[in-house]
């Protein structure tokens, strides 16, 4: 008998790893295929990992105002540009004050007036309670008539009514001096608060009108991101959580930048509970930094 008919099948066992791999990639050359790739092996490893929704959205100013002007009149000075930053308090127009000087000088003059009215009153109100007092003192010892007396105590109380008058009349004054005044300062418009103009609605020498639009703004220092957002999105927001946003532009752009200049009006798929489109909103500082963390407002 042949030694090697009386192995035993378990002593080719070994060799069929290796038979097999070799067969396979002689078939694989010799069809022309490509060569066998090349597997790496890593240890596992426990980490985080993150949820990441990429969407656009609108950035939009949490204050916006179109500035008008109280007064009417003729605009006297006028200098801005659209983009332009303002600070709050910085003159945004002026109009022409010459008529409003007139009525302010007219009532201050009618106060001046009031008050030396005031003065001779109360003057004369001292001098007739004085000559009261010597006619009573002296009915008191029988040297004067009543009718005196009468007459004294009568000149005495017109005196008096006579000065709360005058007094009357100064507190007119003084509160038509206070609007003229106030008339006069409302004829230079300012800007309610920090940001930037974001369209001007008036020239230098138009007429406007009280109440006519002068310039639109809007604050940049605090803004507000709008998001349209999944309903399956939101379900992978828990409530209260934070999340990042940052700026994506062309590449090499970065994410540093100004805001823009104009946000667009509210589209209705931005709407906050619209049954067809669910969105969040987060609201977020403008930082230095391109990313920013904002904290959810709950609408």
């Amino acid at each position: 008998m042949n030694p090697d008919s009386r192995r035993s099948p378990r002593s080719r066992l070994p060799l069929l790893p290796l038979v097999a791999p070799l067969a396979l990639t002689l078939s694989a050359l010799g069809q022309g295929g490509p060569p066998p790739a090349q597997v790496y092996v890593d240890r596992a490893q426990m980490m985080e990992v993150e949820t990441r929704r990429e969407t656009t959205g609108d950035l939009r100013p949490v204050r916006r105002a179109v500035v008008a002007s109280r007064e009417e009149g003729r605009v006297a000075a006028f200098d801005l540009r659209e983009g332009q930053r303002v600070e709050g308090g910085d003159v945004l127009a002026r109009l022409d004050d010459d008529l409003l000087r007139y009525e302010v000088d007219r009532a201050s003059a009618q106060v001046a007036s009031d008050e030396g009215r005031i003065e001779e009153r109360r003057a004369e109100l001292e001098n007739a309670r004085r000559d009261l007092e010597r006619l009573e003192d002296l009915s008191d010892r029988g040297s004067a008539r009543p009718v005196e007396l009468d007459d004294a105590r009568t000149q005495t109380a017109r005196i008096a009514a006579q000065l709360a008058q005058a007094e009357a009349d100064l507190a007119v004054a003084r509160a038509e001096l206070a609007r003229a005044d106030r008339r006069l300062r409302d004829l230079t418009i300012r800007a309610p608060f920090d940001g930037r103009v974001v369209s001007t609605m008036t020239e230098l020498g138009e007429w406007i009108s009280s109440g006519g639009p002068v310039a639109e703004l809007i604050a940049v220092d605090e803004l507000e991101v709008w998001l349209p957002v999944s309903q399956t999105g939101l379900e992978l927001i828990p409530a209260g959580d934070a999340t990042t946003m940052g700026r994506v532009g062309p590449p090499g752009a970065g994410g540093a930048g100004p805001p823009p200049r104009a946000p667009p009006p509210m589209p209705p798929r931005c709407s906050p509970g619209s049954a067809a489109s669910p969105s969040m909103r987060r609201r977020c500082e403008r930082t230095s930094t391109p990313a920013r963390r904002p904290t959810p407002t709950g609408r």
